[in-house]
């Protein structure tokens, strides 16, 4: 019984020391708005926040993953705003007879003139909110995205091993120094 009991012992000791020892892989890359592992792997919050520790976590991860997103919204959006407000502002305009409309003074509006019109000012107001969205976004996109980057390059440069041969001068002759 006592030897059931050591060994049982054993097994869950080695249980706990296996749960407790953290992942770190070799290298961190960032692309897409995910953080990946060496081999592929996508990394949730949780294994990012314990990988690059709460300090960067909390003072730059949190942020730039706020920016990056908000970005990539408003470049989405202004994108589509810019495209659909264009397109409308050009279809109204290659529509209506705007001869008439510029040149005569006592040109009386129709409805018809009116609905093109306001196309018209509909479309170049969503064209410019979406330019006003891509002038916000492009910018936040990218200092997020460097930002974020960074955090992947801060890690790789931790653990990464530099191997530095140098020639020098011994008493006896010529030799090599190697630092790591």
């Amino acid at each position: 019984m006592k030897k059931l009991f050591i060994v049982l012992f054993g097994v869950l000791c080695l249980g706990l020391s296996q749960a407790s020892a953290q992942y770190n892989p070799s290298s961190l890359n960032f692309s897409k708005g995910q953080f990946y592992d060496e081999n592929g792997t996508v990394l949730n919050v949780d294994q990012i926040s314990r990988i690059i520790g709460s300090e960067i976590f909390n003072e730059t991860y949190l942020g730039a993953m706020k920016q990056y997103k908000a970005g990539k919204k408003l470049v989405t959006f202004g994108a589509v705003g810019l495209g659909v407000g264009a397109a409308v502002a050009v279809a109204c305009v290659a529509s209506g007879d705007w001869y008439d409309l510029i040149s005569e003074e006592d040109y009386e509006l129709t409805n018809s003139d009116r609905s093109l019109m306001a196309g018209f000012i509909g479309g170049v107001i969503v064209a410019a909110l979406g330019g006003t969205a891509l002038d916000v976004g492009i910018p936040l996109l990218s200092i997020g995205k460097s930002r974020l980057s960074w955090i992947a390059d801060n890690y790789n440069a931790d653990r990464a091993v530099t191997l530095r041969v140098t020639g020098c001068s011994a008493a006896p002759g010529i030799g090599l120094a190697i630092a790591f």
